[in-house]
């Protein structure tokens, strides 16, 4: 099973700086957004710390996986048990660097042959678009919009006007007692994933870029499907940073 995938990072047109990270890993088949908690001092640093954490543990698992030293269950806990130490790490580096109380949220796919695994804490997204059965989001939402629509308080309509939807309940580096979310997916060919921070998919919506092709992207289709949804992201006003990732199952 072959990957091609594009991404790209913006700083958007209201920001001064990027605090979302993107890292590609197409050796050991793991790619990563992370998105530093707005309005945090640190969140720049935040976001690359998990970012650089994460780097350096994935391609371990990965062999562990490979070499058969782990299978079933027992990767879906190493993976969880990975988030929270990527979360200790995060709070470690925000004391080293006296910033205190910096977080980050986290969306990352790890794939070893038809499996694919999604490791998610926060409001950052990942999709996937399957032949004939259409788009279908993956990640679970940490935030308070989500949990007063679930609670039947919040409607879906009224989730983009609501004042405090940038609001997270889970977040590395925050969150002490993390509760990781882990989704397997055995993945098929012609399986496209996108992986967001909430500046693209907070702003736009998902009726504005869900009807675009995704069946027969070649590597630089993929590119430019990316960027299209770059600009969608510019045009609809970039008030935050942008980061988003396609990635096609061939």
């Amino acid at each position: 099973m072959r990957l091609i995938c594009s991404g790209t990072t913006h700083t958007g047109l209201v920001r001064r700086k990027n605090e979302d990270c993107l890292h590609i890993d197409p050796l050991h088949r793991f790619f990563i957004v992370a998105d530093g908690v707005g309005g945090r001092k640190g969140g720049e640093i935040a976001s690359r710390s998990a970012c650089r954490f994460l780097s350096m543990h994935l391609p371990v698992l990965w062999n562990a996986i490979r070499n058969r030293n782990i299978r079933g269950r027992k990767v879906e806990k190493k993976l969880s048990d990975l988030l929270q130490e990527t979360s200790d790490y995060v709070r470690d580096v925000g004391e080293l660097e006296s910033q205190g109380g910096i977080g980050t949220t986290l969306t990352a796919l790890l794939v070893y042959g038809n499996t694919g695994w999604v490791m998610h804490i926060g409001d950052s997204r990942c999709y996937i678009h399957r032949n004939r059965m259409g788009w279908r989001q993956i990640t679970h939402d940490d935030s308070l919009v989500q949990s007063l629509i679930e609670s039947g308080i919040l409607s879906g309509e009224e989730k983009r006007r609501f004042i405090y939807r940038n609001v997270i309940t889970q977040a590395l580096g925050l969150t002490e007692d993390l509760e990781p979310h882990i989704y397997m997916l055995n993945l098929k060919k012609g399986d496209f994933l996108l992986l967001s921070s909430d500046g693209f998919h907070g702003f736009v919506e998902e009726e504005k870029w869900q009807y675009l092709p995704v069946n027969f992207l070649t590597r630089r289709k993929v590119r430019e499907y990316v960027e299209t949804l770059l600009n969608l992201s510019l045009e609809s006003g970039g008030k935050d940073n942008i980061t988003i990732l396609g990635i096609k199952v061939l």
